[in-house]
């Protein structure tokens, strides 16, 4: 811990306290142990005596507090005399002889001063002799001079919090000199809140042992181990309840504990209690408390206190109790039903909470808790990622299912497993079908169908999908689950088939139902998923927008794996509308929390799809690569119906290195896949990208695609690759603007760009001048897009800026330099400078030529 060490995420306080200090004030800072106090002060200090003060150092401690003038005794002279002598003399000497004029005594930890230390302290400040920079520890009892001193104004005071969420990552990417990945951040953040002193032991220690995911150091260990020394055993026991389990409501703790104790630990600030909801909660004040204790305590020693706590909960009826009571009995000495448990198993399912569930499921089965509980641990094992382990279990379960409730849950748990974890879709399908065939509930072949109907959208079939769908949610008695995965299913079949008129009508009925979805919370995140994809497809881009920034704003409470689903839906629609640099934003964030989270099948594959495209178009070849290369590890049977979008994600990526032809063919294969697959929105998409790359040859499909797929892009695509056909400049312009219309500007750009060729082929220099500035200008606008077609333009002739294009056109309508100066709110001479690069580029000799050149044109 010798290296320097950044001042990260304190600028406003570091600018109060040395406000405070330069206007002679004095401030005290106040906070818990770690948040900064020290560091602080020493920076305020070295700002003073840069700027020439006198300033004075002082040390309090418990050794020196039982010493008269202790703190003060390693810096000056302390003269064994009448204190009242000493206090003069010290005055004094800490002033200087001749009076120092501007004079800053720091003293840390405050709160330790001996009694005429703190004396003394005081006389500096009220005869105005120093300016005081104090820090004191919240919680511990300070000596009534330095109390008195805010009290009574003569200071300021600063109640130094520990560092935001946003200041402990950039101090941990800073202190590590390197990017650090949200797996790191989050692990440091959960440790140390925040405590900047917890935080720089954890940085340390990763960078000494080259980990970036730290386990507990020893030395913060013992830093913590020496704040909790001392506590009684009644103490340690409410500490040790809490390390187990919180927040504890007040009257539970109350009950379990003793009184006094739970006063007394709270005295020490170990603990806090705040009101939420009508309770009382209490809470330890920092989570390296229950780090360090459960490490401490015996397995029988923390058994017995879940049981406690368990007990405790037991007259608690709200969910939530429910399920926090049932994860303290799984790990307790005390026996519980099973049925808890696999109840409770299933509830931590729906919070996406597989690793909970697995152990309660796991309880549930050591409880005696027969088929269900094996029903429940598979799904738990198979969320988890342990597909093989969760058909070992399923597969020895088709005997035990005696209803046809049971033998589809089996089926539906094992077809699932099969295709999304296993990737073994025909024997997915065989399961299926022999469930089908076996069944004769009509509720039951309803939730059968629906997954029938959700394996035949991922398998690429996407009008039998579709079909298959509409038959389920035709029904008026099927369950929300069985209904949002025919939703789904529709979704993609209709999205795939370019049928996005029904999809917002069909999508519509599902978001109703899924918000009034009883305990399935965010069953509309796959629907969105496929719903955007299809309005994107069908160049619906500002709809496509509108539902992500619904859903976004639905699910702004989202933790874990549902705010990974979100964030790739919101970096989906950002990418659909050309938004760059928020598109990677949000899908790099989504792809980092994706990396953790079992249980979400395909949202990495989804994230990296989108992902790899806009690093690509981006400009950042080597970062496009990788992810490409992590997208064709993700490729899996399940999501046979994304093969076309893998094709165009890896034709953006040979664009990227300027292997144009390499380009071109990727994307005339991804139009092969579709149409083979049956996906026209998809082929138009494909045969689109071809046309951007500067292949027209699939024009005729395109043609027929207008027919067929809803939504502007199918006739913007024909039309955009009959123009460069023909390299009709004032055609490709106009498709240009047809795509930036409807939102799709990076085609725009690209348009614009062709149109630029287009004109140079044809000898129109000003009108290509114009074309090459709009779309750079839409390129700008979209974060600074890299394309065949914009990189063509920028290798070639020279074309004139968004400021040039600007000036050129008041130039032709006949404006002056000083009314084309007064538009645009620049001088004269700057008009001059970009008119001289215009006529520089078209050839011309003065601006009258100028504004003749463009009026030919």
């Amino acid at each position: 811990m010798g290296r320097d060490w950044p001042l990260t995420g304190r600028a406003e306080e570091f600018r109060l306290v040395n406000a405070a200090v330069t206007g002679r004030i004095g401030i005290v800072l106040a906070g818990p142990t770690g948040v900064g106090k020290t560091r602080l002060a020493r920076e305020a200090a070295t700002a003073a005596e840069s700027r020439g003060s006198l300033v004075h150092w002082v040390g309090a401690t418990r050794s020196a507090r039982t010493i008269p003038f202790g703190a003060f005794a390693g810096v000056v002279d302390v003269p064994h005399t009448d204190p009242t002598q000493a206090v003069r003399h010290l005055l004094d000497e800490l002033t200087g002889a001749d009076g120092h004029p501007e004079v800053v005594v720091a003293i840390d930890d405050a709160h330790l001063l001996d009694p005429l230390s703190a004396f003394l302290v005081r006389q500096l400040v009220t005869q105005h002799r120093a300016t005081a920079l104090i820090t004191v520890r919240s919680g511990e009892p300070s000596p009534d001079e330095v109390t008195e001193l805010w009290k009574d104004c003569a200071v300021e005071r600063l109640d130094l919090l520990p560092l935001s969420r946003t200041a402990s990552d950039n101090l941990v990417e800073v202190a590590l000199g390197r990017a650090a990945d949200v797996s790191t951040r989050l692990r440091m953040w959960e440790l140390s809140r925040g405590n900047a002193l917890y935080l720089r032991h954890l940085i340390d220690d990763a960078v000494n042992g080259e980990r970036t995911s730290p386990a507990l150091p020893a030395g913060l260990r013992d830093l913590v181990e020496a704040q909790l020394a001392g506590l009684s055993d009644p103490e340690i026991e409410v500490v040790d309840l809490l390390a187990l389990e919180e927040p504890v409501d007040a009257a539970i703790l109350a009950e379990l504990t003793d009184p006094q104790a739970l006063e007394s630990v709270e005295a020490r600030a170990l603990i806090s209690a705040r009101e939420r909801a009508g309770r009382l909660e209490v809470r330890l004040t920092h989570p390296l408390y229950g780090e360090v204790r459960r490490d401490r305590m015996g397995v029988l020693c923390a058994r017995r206190l879940r049981g406690r706590l368990a007990g405790a909960l037991a007259d608690r009826v709200g969910p939530d109790d429910r399920l926090r009571r049932a994860a303290l009995l799984a790990d307790s000495d005390r026996d519980a039903d099973p049925l808890l448990f696999i109840a409770t198993a299933r509830a931590a399912f729906r919070q996406f909470d597989p690793t909970l569930g697995e152990h309660l499921a796991d309880a549930a089965v050591r409880a005696g808790g027969g088929f269900h509980a094996s029903l429940t641990q598979a799904v738990a094992l198979m969320a988890l990622g342990q597909g093989r382990q969760a058909d070992d279990i399923l597969s020895a379960m088709g005997d035990l299912a005696g209803t046809d409730v049971e033998r589809t849950e089996v089926a539906v748990a094992r077809t699932s497993n099969l295709l999304w974890e296993l990737g073994m879709a025909m024997d997915a399908e065989r399961v299926l079908s022999e469930a089908e065939s076996s069944v004769r509930s009509a509720e039951c072949l309803a939730t059968l169908h629906a997954l029938r109907a959700a394996v035949l959208a991922v398998r690429g079939r996407p009008d039998e999908a579709a079909v298959a769908a509409s038959a389920v949610l035709g029904r008026a008695d099927v369950g929300d689950a069985t209904a949002m995965l025919a939703g789904w299913a529709l979704a993609i079949g209709l999205g795939d088939l370019g049928r996005t008129d029904d999809l917002r009508d069909e999508a519509a009925r599902c978001y109703l139902r899924a918000t009034h979805a009883d305990g399935v919370p965010y069953l509309m995140l796959p629907l969105a998923h496929a719903h955007i994809g299809g309005l994107r497809r069908a160049g619906q881009i500002g709809e496509a927008v509108a539902v992500a920034e619904r859903v976004v704003e639905d699910s702004n409470d989202a933790t874990g794996a549902p705010q990974a689903m979100v964030a790739t839906l919101a970096g989906q629609a950002a990418f659909a509308a050309g938004n760059l640099v928020d598109a990677l934003a949000r899908l790099t964030e989504a792809r980092a929390l994706l990396q953790p989270v079992f249980g979400i099948a395909g949202w990495t594959l989804f994230c990296l799809l989108d992902l790899t495209q806009t690093l690509a178009m981006s400009g950042r070849v080597a970062e496009a690569t990788e992810a490409l290369e992590e997208l064709e590890r993700q490729r899996h049977p399940a999501y046979t119906h994304l093969d076309p979008e893998v094709a165009l994600a890896g034709a953006w990526v040979h664009a990227s290195r300027h292997a144009t032809v390499d380009a071109r063919a990727s994307a005339r294969a991804a139009a092969d896949c579709a149409r083979a697959l049956g996906q026209p929105a998809h082929e138009l998409m494909a045969l689109h990208t071809a046309v951007r790359f500067g292949d027209a040859a699939g024009r005729h499909r395109l043609r027929e695609l207008i027919h067929i797929v809803d939504g502007p892009r199918a006739e913007a695509s024909a039309a955009y690759a009959e123009a460069l056909n023909v390299l009709d400049g004032d055609a490709l312009t106009a498709a240009s603007t047809a795509f930036e219309r409807f939102g799709d500007r990076l085609s725009a750009a690209d348009a614009a760009a062709h149109a630029c060729w287009a004109f140079r082929q044809h000898g129109q220099r000003g009108s290509a001048l114009t074309a090459g500035a709009r779309a750079f200008r839409i390129a700008a606008d979209c974060g600074g897009a890299h394309t065949p077609a914009l990189d063509a333009v920028a290798r070639s002739a020279q074309t004139m800026t968004a400021r040039e294009s600007e000036v050129a056109a008041m130039v032709a309508r006949g404006l002056s330099n000083r009314e084309i100066a007064n538009r645009l709110v620049v001088s004269v001479r700057t008009v001059e400078g970009h008119l001289y690069r215009l006529t520089t580029k078209l050839g011309c000799h003065d601006r009258s030529e100028v504004a003749a050149f463009l009026a030919r044109e």
